[in-house]
């Protein structure tokens, strides 16, 4: 049985090859690199990429808060105050929660509902509707309690968060997604299985946007922030 050391290491190893590979890999084509961490290291490289556009959507979102907060009051003062905090639990939930739930979630459906190459419609428009109402909402339910804990809520805070913004920031995840259809209907319907990943993580640059805005609207108000209407 591997010891607990072992587990870790297998997991954050190829990490740290990954980042440094990122530093050193100047001689090759920054695609034909990726491809490559893609096919040695799938779920780290997926992680990866994941945390990475975690940052960049709630960097997107608390600058669109701060702007907002400064319209509401009329202010004229422009810094942008950023919570670092925030910005690096959600790259973290990114790295270690998200990234491999798709990664492992894409391959049980691509296993129990194959799309590659019979271009069912329907099992493509099921892999869709399976992503954006079952996996996205157990997501969101996770990543509550994930970014809760690191940015220093406690349990009964957490239960509070829950209680005023789980089902609004649902809400506004099925809105963004079905906005989004046709896109994703394209990449589960016609993208090799190992690109399912990095395409919807471009997608959900947009999406983790308005997730971390809605998801961190009790947030707001308990730190004395006003929360934009």
């Amino acid at each position: 049985m591997q010891t607990m050391y072992a587990k870790v290491s297998m997991f954050w190893i190829p990490i740290l090859g990954i980042t440094i590979g990122l530093v050193v890999a100047t001689s090759f084509s920054p695609f034909e690199w990726y491809i490559r961490q893609l096919e040695l290291f799938p779920v780290q490289t997926k992680a990866i990429t994941t945390g990475c556009i975690q940052f960049w959507g709630d960097l997107a979102a608390q600058y669109y808060e701060s702007r907002r907060k400064r319209k509401s009051k009329n202010t004229k003062d422009s810094t942008f105050k950023y919570n670092l905090r925030r910005g690096m639990s959600l790259s973290a939930d990114g790295m270690l929660l998200s990234g491999p739930l798709l990664h492992y979630c894409f391959e049980a459906m691509e296993t129990y509902l194959p799309t590659e190459g019979d271009g069912n419609v329907m099992v493509t428009l099921t892999h869709v509707l399976i992503n954006d109402y079952i996996i996205d909402s157990v997501y969101i339910a996770l990543s509550f309690a994930f970014t809760s804990l690191a940015e220093g809520y406690s349990l009964l805070e957490l239960v509070r968060i829950f209680r005023n913004d789980f089902w609004a920031t649902v809400s506004a995840s099925w809105c963004t997604s079905l906005a989004f259809t046709p896109i994703e209907f394209v990449c589960f319907g016609y993208l090799p299985l190992h690109f399912r990943v990095l395409f919807m993580n471009f997608v959900d640059l947009v999406w983790g946007a308005i997730i971390s805005f809605f998801s961190h609207r009790s947030r707001r108000h308990a730190s004395g922030e006003e929360v934009p209407t």
